[in-house]
């Protein structure tokens, strides 16, 4: 009968482990690099790249002037629907008051 040596139980146990699938959990780096938003590169989904996220790739993942001008004219017109719907809602409020 072949026995166990005990010394093979924290062999075992590294060995499994390492084995271990790892979930993969994003870091924003690059969001923090360029001082955007995740949704700036990738889909809602966050694993496809959009057509920003392909040329940042591209690009050695640098923003060019040309991207960054792009970039934060979208930013700007995001904002400015972001003020007009609140604007427009927090009136219907007070006319329906």
């Amino acid at each position: 009968m072949m026995r166990i040596h005990p010394g093979m139980f924290p062999v075992a146990g590294f060995l499994w482990i390492l084995l271990m699938p790892i979930n993969g959990w994003a870091i924003p780096a690059f969001s923090r690099q360029i001082h955007a938003d995740c949704r700036t590169c990738h889909f809602q989904g966050m694993y496809a790249l959009n057509k920003y996220g392909r040329a940042f790739k591209k690009n050695g993942f640098r923003e060019s002037d040309r991207m960054r001008e792009q970039r934060l004219q979208q930013q700007k017109q995001k904002q400015k629907k972001h003020r007009i719907g609140r604007d427009g809602a927090s009136s219907d409020h007070k006319g329906g008051s």
